[in-house]
């Protein structure tokens, strides 16, 4: 029989997975040693790629010298394949599942706009991050362009702006087919189109704006403008807002609130249920119960459920155990299903991080100080805390337990030590902070012991609340706050 190099592809448009939320290395050697040696495959870490921000894996794309694989071993590969295709985060399902009463929502909000020629009002949809907001909207838009329903779709994703007067010279050119670089300009040209009483804005347009609060700034300026536009009366404007703070209208100027109105929509964490229906949608139940143990899909959505509603972690897992059983096929030559060590292996891989490890090696004023960034965050659901906040936390908290307060001096010194470590952003207004200009300012300060408008001052994670959760699971000073996650 002969030997040849087989090389397995996935399709174009996913050559490169770019998994966001993998680690930068694989950690723990021995336990994952001894989990890869019992399933027969290969040690991750000598196959592992780093970037500054994510990990890219390309799984089916290593080529392998092996014996050309029986038609069984050939079935095998392309059912892994098929379904590690299915699981990407930019395969999206032609129906998204466990959202009904939020379609239904949207979907007449769409209908009425476009029989008033224009929504008067917003609507903002809130949830937390990956529970399919912004792919409920994308499926509504779609089902109603298929009943022909006329009007004109424009996303725009505010995270990936430099400032959020960014937004002008997009919606100008996206909505008059003209290109206008200047954001004064664009915004003065979109004014007087959404007030000509000559009619020139013919069809109805839909804007979808991701990620809105973003668009935030000191004066509120740019979201005033996205919601007073819609009022004109030949705007013909639809807008759509979604963001993963709840009450993110309330922190708005009273003007500004009044034009949001009182449409809104609440997405809610899914269940370990749901998340096992989605991935059985995903790889179609015919072809999952070919692949997957039966009760591999219930273990691994309680699991996830545990730690995060996040249904992309959830298919990266998937994705992850895949690759694992498609290098144990082609190792053994032997492969039978994937099984709940398959999926413990997979999760260890992702989330046993660099930094989960480091973190139970802080002191007790790092722990506490990022445990209470965390609880910040995490309770307002913004993606930033309030320093002045987070200090009365911890005071509260150092009170409680008899303890002694910390001073203005160690708080900071804590801080430039998290910011150090890469941990955390710092942030003053709209202005980031740079690690000289903050230790500029808090040289300025430490005579009198205070820090100058420390209402100012914003800190933001650069690790996700869950990353924290997973670091300090087993940390005895983390437990007293767990109950709070």
């Amino acid at each position: 029989m002969s030997i040849q190099a087989t090389k397995f592809t996935i399709p174009s448009h996913s050559k490169e997975i770019h998994m966001d939320i993998e680690q930068e290395e694989f950690i723990n050697e021995p336990m994952l040693q001894t989990r890869c040696n019992q399933l027969g495959m290969l040690n991750h870490r000598e196959h592992s790629r780093t970037t500054e921000n994510n990990f890219a894996f390309e799984p089916f794309e290593q080529p392998l010298l092996t014996q050309v694989p029986p038609d069984h071993m050939q079935y095998q590969l392309s059912l892994m394949e098929e379904c590690f295709t299915s699981l990407l985060e930019s395969t999206i399902p032609d129906e998204i599942l466990c959202r009904d009463q939020e379609k239904v929502l949207i979907t007449r909000f769409i209908e009425d706009g476009i029989k008033n020629n224009g929504q008067k009002q917003a609507l903002y949809i809130s949830g937390v991050p990956g529970i399919g907001k912004t792919a409920t909207v994308l499926e509504v838009k779609n089902k109603l362009h298929f009943k022909k329903l006329d009007f004109d779709f424009i996303y725009f994703n505010a995270m990936n702006i430099r400032a959020p007067e960014d937004i002008y010279p997009f919606l100008y050119e996206k909505i008059t087919n003209k290109k206008e670089t200047s954001r004064i300009k664009s915004c003065i040209l979109l004014t007087e189109l959404f007030n000509s009483q000559y009619d020139c804005i013919q069809k109805n347009k839909v804007i979808l704006l991701d990620e809105c609060d973003n668009l935030y700034t000191s004066d509120q300026q740019v979201l005033y403008n996205l919601v007073d536009w819609p009022q004109q009366r030949y705007a013909h404007l639809i807008v759509i807002m979604i963001a993963n703070t709840m009450d993110f209208p309330e922190k708005l100027k009273p003007k500004l609130q009044s034009r949001l109105g009182n449409h809104r929509i609440v997405f809610r964490p899914y269940n370990s249920t749901q998340i096992e229906s989605i991935l059985q949608q995903r790889m179609k139940t015919s072809k999952l119960k070919q692949l997957f143990a039966s009760n591999t899909l219930n273990y691994l959505g309680k699991k996830i459920a545990t730690i995060s509603t996040d249904i992309r972690k959830t298919l990266s897992v998937c994705r992850t155990a895949i690759v694992l059983a498609r290098e144990q096929l082609l190792r053994r030559n032997s492969f039978s299903e994937i099984e709940v060590d398959h999926i413990k292996l997979a999760y260890n891989i992702i989330y046993n991080k660099p930094q989960h490890n480091a973190l139970q090696y802080f002191n007790a004023e790092l722990k506490l100080l990022l445990i209470m960034i965390a609880i910040d965050i995490h309770v307002k659901g913004q993606n930033y805390a309030c320093f002045h906040q987070v200090v009365q936390r911890m005071n509260q908290q150092q009170s409680l337990h008899h303890k002694k307060l910390l001073s203005y001096y160690q708080m900071k010194q804590a801080l430039i030590k998290l910011s150090q470590l890469n941990l955390i952003e710092i942030k003053e207004e709209q202005m980031l902070l740079t690690k000289s200009t903050w230790q500029q300012k808090i040289q300025n300060s430490l005579d009198q012991d205070k820090l100058f408008n420390l209402e100012d001052i914003l800190i933001q994670l650069k690790i996700s609340i869950d990353d924290i959760k997973n670091g300090l699971s087993k940390d005895e000073l983390f437990n007293e706050f767990s109950n709070l996650f």
